[in-house]
């Protein structure tokens, strides 16, 4: 079981990496062109590994809530060998509807505002933008 902690983190890691060098583009921003709930989230974290925290609560209001989320299930992960154990379940359930909440109170107050703005160069809106030339 070691192992595929090891695994895990490593992976994590290497998805991290390849994320600051290549670049990461949001599916649901590149597909339909409106930010996803998660929208900010990468700025924000960014942000917050460089201390900067009033500036990643711009980019996501949710960001330091969702690092000790994250802390608090791997330590569940390492000491019950499970996600979904002691209540975490429900604490995954209430997370998405505070981000579901916090989602709607930005779109209705900043979107298609910074740092949450509709992006043009989307695919969908191409194929619209098209269509009506």
């Amino acid at each position: 079981m070691q192992h595929k902690i090891k695994d895990i983190l490593l992976i994590g890691l290497g998805l991290m990496i390849a994320f600051f060098i290549l670049g990461y583009y949001c599916p649901i921003s590149t597909v339909i062109g409106i930010p996803c709930p998660g929208c900010g989230m990468t700025r924000a974290m960014i942000q917050l590994l460089q201390f900067n925290i009033e500036d990643a609560l711009y980019f996501h209001p949710l960001c330091i809530i969702f690092v000790f989320y994250t802390l608090w299930m791997m330590i569940l992960f390492i000491k019950h060998r499970s996600f979904y154990n002691n209540g975490a379940k429900y604490t995954t359930w209430i997370l998405i509807i505070v981000f579901i909440v916090t989602y709607s109170i930005r779109m209705i107050t900043i979107f298609p505002n910074e740092p949450m703005p509709f992006s043009k160069q989307a695919f969908i809106p191409k194929i619209i933008s098209t269509l009506q030339k």
